[in-house]
């Protein structure tokens, strides 16, 4: 058993995403590659933030992953680039075994059969393309392992429909990261304190259109306030900066990596 930590030794040379993605999947599809398959699995779930163990040989399962999530993952490397059977009853030994939630099915790619097993047996199936894909998001949004666990592990094939609806929440989440940031700066712009409505009527002359109602400017400028935050503080007058805006992004982002979030010109 490995335990998989994905950060770089200081004179190693740090590896892309992009080319990690491209060995991962190369891997899958070299059918005498199990070993090296597995383990670039392990570093994949690694490198999206999860607790993982690699386990090497015997009959056992792959990967275990432990936090923030319990799953097991069967890795399974084919030559002609697809698995015509999860073999699920072998899983739910191995999941019952290691009392996990989650039992994930890693593999180039999937036949309909293989599918229909999955829905069946509430198994998750996911290509190693798709894999690399959430590995290439998490680089660029450094997306949390709950904001991925959440779609991921739904049993059933993690197809481009699911990508998707990551994409979706990111887009979401880059808005409202968005939002925040523009608030600041708005606050850092004028002088003394302003009510929501007042932070809006700054916000129109800021920005083109898609300005945020009084009530959704009120609800960030709580968030803003909250104690674990401090970067705003509410007095009688309205809210008002604690610090720069600058130095507010870099205190959201250390609150759940706040992604996309981008300073007004």
């Amino acid at each position: 058993m490995h335990v998989v930590d994905d950060d770089p030794d200081d004179d190693d040379e740090e590896e892309t995403a992009m080319d990690f993605g491209e060995r991962l999947v190369a891997a899958s599809e070299n059918g005498a590659a199990y070993d090296e398959f597995e383990e670039l699995v392990a570093e994949a779930f690694s490198r999206l933030g999860f607790d993982v163990q690699w386990i090497e040989g015997g009959d056992d399962t792959d990967v275990q992953l432990t936090e923030p999530v319990e799953a097991i993952v069967e890795v399974k490397a084919r030559g002609n680039g697809q698995l015509q059977s999860p073999d699920a009853s072998r899983i739910r030994g191995h999941q019952e075994a290691r009392g996990a939630e989650y039992a994930v099915v890693v593999a180039p790619g999937f036949m309909p059969a293989a599918i229909d097993d999955a829905n069946r047996d509430g198994l998750v199936l996911v290509s190693a393309d798709r894999l690399r894909g959430l590995v290439e998001r998490n680089e660029t949004f450094g997306l949390r392992p709950e904001f991925v666990a959440d779609v991921l592990f739904e049993p059933g094939a993690f197809q481009d429909d699911r990508l998707d609806e990551i994409d979706e929440r990111i887009a979401d989440r880059r808005a409202a990261a968005g939002e925040l940031v523009s608030m600041m700066d708005a606050l850092e712009r004028g002088v003394g304190a302003y009510t929501a409505g007042e932070l809006r009527h700054v916000l129109i002359g800021m920005r083109d259109g898609d300005v945020p109602g009084v009530a959704r400017i009120e609800s960030s400028l709580v968030l803003l306030s909250h104690p674990s935050l401090g970067v705003v503080v509410e007095g009688e007058d309205g809210y008002e900066l604690t610090t720069t805006a600058e130095q507010g992004v870099e205190l959201l982002e250390r609150f759940g990596r706040l992604i996309g979030a981008k300073r007004v010109a």
